[in-house]
């Protein structure tokens, strides 16, 4: 028996070291439809439902694309084990929010929050960035404005649960993401000068 790998087997190597992420599964948590069969309106876990592919996306299934619970504009939340919250809508399209309040980051001012590449950004209703990642931090849009930060960092847990973020510069963005207070203030210096607007 020949001691040199098949082509094959080498193939499978190299795909499995270049992705170790593609192939897996994910166990997904989502509300279902109502049907005869299901009347509740709940969360709950339904077992695999995506496969993760090279690129580090879960592929959802068509089974579930048809039996997760939808909002007026098509899009489902699931919750993917281990990765986090996501916004699917009906061909399988998806993108990964920010988890707020033990569920998906909702939508404000029509965008919701969204991390790529450790930056954040906000993604429109179509699940497409209207305003990029280029904060590592921010706050939903309330009153046409958005609280960001450039620099600063997460801190650890409260007793409550809740995080801090700390340091770094802030200011706020609109809608479009320009910035209508430059993003050049301390946490505090900011919080004193919106003060004294209102």
């Amino acid at each position: 028996m020949s001691s040199i790998p098949s082509l094959a087997v080498l193939l499978v190597a190299a795909l499995v070291d270049a992705d170790p992420v593609a192939g897996r599964t994910g166990q997904c948590t989502y509300v279902a439809r109502p049907s005869k069969a299901n009347s509740s309106l709940e969360l709950e876990s339904h077992g695999v439902c995506c496969i993760y592919s090279a690129d580090g996306a879960p592929r959802f299934e068509k089974r579930m694309l048809s039996a997760i619970q939808r909002n007026p504009e098509g899009l489902g939340a699931v919750f993917v084990n281990g990765d986090g919250w996501y916004y699917v809508d009906r061909k399988g399209g998806a993108a990964k929010v920010l988890a707020w309040d033990n569920g998906p980051d909702e939508f404000a001012g029509g965008v919701v929050r969204s991390a790529h590449d450790g930056k954040i950004g906000y993604l429109d209703r179509t699940l497409r960035f209207v305003i990029p990642p280029a904060y590592d931090f921010a706050w939903p849009f309330e009153n046409g404005r958005a609280m960001v930060c450039v620099g600063c960092a997460i801190g650890r847990p409260d007793e409550d649960g809740h995080t801090l973020v700390d340091g770094g510069l802030w200011g706020y963005i609109d809608r479009k993401g320009k910035e209508v207070i430059p993003v050049r203030y301390s946490q505090s210096e900011l919080k004193s000068l919106t003060a004294h607007q209102n």
